[in-house]
């Protein structure tokens, strides 16, 4: 997840690939994710991504920065 290189939406409904997935929110291990890359400049340095959730009855939404080829850590969003 920390080479996307172009402005997409990633979807993955593959429990086995999600909980693969590196770079990931250290408590996503299965389930169905939408990860959306949204690159601030041409060059990639800056930019956001959104990694949404769902497992079973479960749902949960990440978001973090890149900064300068720089990631943040994932910050939970809260859903009511």
């Amino acid at each position: 997840m920390n080479v996307a290189i172009e402005q997409r939406v990633y979807c993955e409904t593959s429990s086995l690939i999600v909980g693969s997935l590196k770079n990931k929110p250290l408590s996503i291990s299965d389930g169905e994710a939408i990860v959306i890359w949204l690159p601030s400049s041409v060059s990639n340095k800056y930019g956001c991504q959104l990694f949404l959730h769902t497992s079973e009855d479960a749902q949960s939404a990440y978001l973090r920065h890149m900064y300068n080829t720089k990631w943040s850590g994932w910050g939970e969003i809260t859903l009511s």
